[in-house]
């Protein structure tokens, strides 16, 4: 099940993703897995996001959280929930669960399967195709951002 891109995206996908302050970020060897976004409740902007890589090993590594956005525009997460070792089964298994007991509205969920691309970079670049990750600067390469989306805070 997965829906367009739409107006599910909050910003912040990239630091998600890439510098120092990562949350998941992808060592040499590691790629992403599958990435998912659930856009939940109503009032203010609310996704809830979960972010997944496939180490060198073979394991999936998970991280799962909440970002929203504040009454006065700053992105906020809370909730995270790392898991360091799971397998592709269990992982279907948590976004079921998610999509069962949480209140998603139909097309208010997508799912970016991107276990078909060999490298984190031209993940990377299929990301940025999509309007998923902001342009680098000039001479940055992908692995050196360090906050990609600025330090408002």
């Amino acid at each position: 099940m997965s829906s367009s891109r739409g107006h599910l995206r909050l910003p912040g996908i990239a630091q998600d993703l890439i510098g120092e302050r990562a949350l998941l970020p992808v060592a040499a060897g590691e790629r992403l897995f599958k990435l998912y976004f659930f856009r939940v409740g109503s009032g203010l902007p609310y996704e809830h996001r979960v972010l997944t890589k496939q180490r060198a090993e073979g394991v999936v590594e998970m991280i799962s959280y909440a970002l929203y956005l504040t009454p006065q525009g700053r992105v906020e997460r809370s909730g995270v929930l790392r898991v360091p070792e799971m397998s592709p089964q269990d992982l279907e298994r948590v976004i079921q669960q998610i999509l069962a007991q949480a209140q998603v509205a139909t097309g208010a969920y997508e799912e970016i399967d991107l276990s078909r691309f060999a490298t984190f970079e031209e993940q990377l670049a299929y990301l940025r195709a999509r309007g998923l990750i902001e342009d680098e600067a000039p001479g940055e390469r992908a692995g050196d951002l360090k906050d990609a989306e600025g330090s408002g805070g």
